[in-house]
């Protein structure tokens, strides 16, 4: 666990909203493609950017580094079979909210958690989820679940990233997809598990505002990037959606950005005591009808339970 900062100040709050967005960028090792980025977050205002597939290899838990007006937050990737670089996780933050960042915590090679500050305290999960179909998919959804439970019931928690994941009409009412593929079982069950919302599927959206990524070779668009939040503060999540801006990354991925504003239960105020006006009951009007009613009221109970008796 690294600590980022000793400041107390506020990630959200009820008069603000902001941007947090995930986007697979395939890789961003060069300098330009950072710049890039950054410049792009910029554009559309994005405070906090989950990044998957990163590409950039270090020594480092933990690397920090700055651009103009972001910090890049990255874990290593890893090396394949082949050698090459691949996944890495990380976090792009824009640094008018750095004293807000509490710690960042890489969980494994997949997983990264950052702690914001406020109240509630916002935790953020960020994570790369194998291929459909591999045999690390059920492992690693696991670790995700496990990460997920130790993170305080209070906190606002999202949880961003590549799932790889299709969600069918039996996992969520607004889907891009018709069929949950495997991961997308696995992913149903995680949220099930966790008392989770997915937030891209929780509003009425065009198709085309649906689909996250778009095969280079078939042309074949899917929904594999999502954006989840803890059901106790799903009316924090405004809207949330895919768009094009990120296009000069040269991702097959869009980003995803869902709008956040604290929303707060209100406090219920006990009801006020009700005075009555009994001195309406001195009238020998009323009161002569009351006794009348009350006779009346007699002589009925009577004859129902001589009914019931015979």
């Amino acid at each position: 666990m690294i600590r980022a900062s000793k400041y107390k100040t506020k990630l959200l709050s009820c008069k603000q909203q902001i941007s947090v967005a995930t986007h697979n960028v395939r890789t961003i090792r060069l300098e330009s493609k950072q710049q890039e980025l950054a410049h792009n977050c910029k554009t559309q205002k994005i405070k906090v950017l989950g990044i998957v597939d990163h590409k950039i290899v270090h020594d480092e838990p933990v690397l920090f580094k700055n651009t103009e007006s972001h910090i890049l937050i990255t874990t290593s990737a890893w090396r394949n079979i082949n050698n090459s670089a691949s996944g890495g996780v990380g976090l792009m933050i824009d640094k008018s909210i750095k004293s807000s960042l509490s710690y960042v915590k890489p969980w494994n090679k997949r997983i990264f958690i950052a702690q914001f500050n406020g109240n509630p305290v916002v935790t953020i999960i960020v994570h790369y989820s194998p291929v459909e179909g591999s045999n690390e998919a059920e492992e690693h959804y696991e670790n995700l679940s496990t990460a997920i439970s130790e993170v305080p019931k209070h906190n606002l928690l999202l949880i961003v990233g590549d799932f790889n994941a299709h969600q069918g009409k039996d996992a969520g009412k607004y889907t891009f997809h018709d069929k949950s593929n495997e991961n997308g079982n696995l992913m149903k069950d995680l949220v099930q598990a966790n008392d989770l919302i997915v937030t891209n599927t929780y509003f009425q959206k065009k198709q085309g505002k649906l689909w996250s990524f778009i095969s280079d070779m078939s042309g074949h668009k899917s929904q594999i990037d999502f954006i989840l939040i803890n059901k106790k503060w799903k009316n924090s999540v405004k809207n949330c959606e895919a768009y094009n801006t990120f296009s000069s990354m040269g991702s097959d991925h869009r980003v995803l950005t869902a709008k956040i504003k604290l929303s707060l239960r209100k406090c219920c105020s006990p009801p006020s005591k009700q005075n009555y006006d009994w001195s309406i009951l001195k009238d020998t009007g009323i009161s002569n009808l009351c006794k009348t009613g009350i006779k009346h009221f007699a002589v009925r109970m009577k004859v129902l339970q001589k009914h019931t008796l015979t």
